[in-house]
């Protein structure tokens, strides 16, 4: 086959070119060499190309590798405070906690006297119905938190959720015209009504918002008890409570905080025999 191509090579070279001097067999060596240096420089471009691949591939493994080294100290690095925090935040949850319970002796039902707590939580009602006369607020979600503190017959109401310039750092003055309210509601022993096991739709048909504290009453709490001091205060309770406002014999107005940037206004009081006026 070889030999019949370049019998047919040869004829056409003379055809164009009679007097060459170049056989048939050496113009195919010729091109067979042409044909075979393109393909030697074909297949070193390839090497080429494979070698530059091959150092590119050696660098991105090393590039890898070193950025796996990284993802694991820092890994390690976030574990580590991880547990740090984590052991800094159960150490003062912990800390809370037992501050939160030495503190809010109101959640602690089953210590101190039963007696003194029923006139400390009634006395909440009172003077909550005395600030709400005499600073002229609403009673409805006003009621921010209560306190009961570390001393025995004293305890705290902090008041927000109110119209701009209606709270505000209160002076002597103002003490004690909510001291002396409060005392007024005492003498006039007016009955405290409980109504107890009430449909939630109904008390709030009954009693509207005036029942409620800044806070709600979750929405899953269907059953309610209702606190009602005529013409003093209103609100749903689950506390044990004095039957009649006189029981408190007397309340006593003590230091006030105003927090400007909440708009918030604590009061804290003593109650009981102490405090009779």
């Amino acid at each position: 086959i070889i030999q019949s191509y370049i019998k047919k090579l040869e004829t056409t070279l003379r055809a164009y070119n009679a007097s060459s001097q170049f056989s048939a067999n050496d113009q195919f060596l010729a091109m067979m060499r042409l044909n075979l240096q393109q393909i030697e420089e074909k297949v070193k471009s390839s090497r080429r190309t494979e070698q530059q691949l091959q150092l590119d591939n050696n660098l991105l493994n090393t590039q890898v590798n070193k950025l796996k080294q990284e993802r694991d100290s820092l890994y390690k690095s976030l574990k580590m405070e991880e547990a740090k925090v984590n052991k800094t935040s159960s150490a003062s949850s912990s800390s809370l906690s037992s501050k939160s319970e030495k503190k809010d002796r109101r959640s602690q039902k089953n210590s101190g006297d039963s007696n003194e707590r029923m006139i400390v939580e009634t006395a909440l009602h009172v003077i909550k119905g005395a600030i709400v006369k005499v600073m002229d607020i609403p009673t409805a979600r006003t009621t921010m938190s209560v306190h009961f503190s570390d001393k025995p017959w004293t305890g705290s109401i902090t008041i927000g959720n109110c119209d701009d310039g209606k709270l505000y750092k209160i002076d002597d003055k103002i003490k004690k015209q909510i001291e002396d309210k409060s005392n007024e509601i005492i003498l006039q022993n007016i009955q405290c009504k409980i109504y107890k096991d009430l449909n939630r739709n109904e008390a709030e048909n009954r009693f509207g918002d005036e029942m409620y504290d800044y806070y709600p009453v979750p929405a899953k709490v269907q059953i309610l008890s209702v606190l009602e001091i005529p013409n003093v205060n209103i609100n749903c309770t689950n506390k044990t409570l004095c039957k009649t406002t006189g029981e408190l014999i007397g309340l006593k107005v003590g230091k006030t905080k105003f927090n400007g940037k909440k708009k918030q206004l604590t009061i804290y009081f003593t109650v009981g025999p102490d405090a009779k006026p």
